[in-house]
């Protein structure tokens, strides 16, 4: 199950950054509730199969974005 998470980490990434890089050039609320959905579910799943520095960034962004949703 780890390697096929780790496998999929690529995309999850690049869907994360493509919802920051949205909201940061354009401001759109929808593009920013994305990414911190992202970021919050990616924070969980990385603790989960092992990968806690990547949960830990994805914690910290996450708790970022949510100040920006605040």
């Amino acid at each position: 199950l780890r390697a096929a998470y780790a496998a999929q980490l690529p995309e999850k990434m690049r869907v994360l950054s493509q919802a920051t890089n949205d909201y940061v050039a354009t401001g759109n609320a929808a593009a920013l509730a994305e990414a911190h959905r992202l970021a919050h579910n990616l924070a969980g799943s990385g603790a989960t199969y092992g990968f806690a520095p990547l949960s830990r960034l994805a914690r910290d962004l996450e708790l970022h974005l949510k100040t920006q949703i605040e």
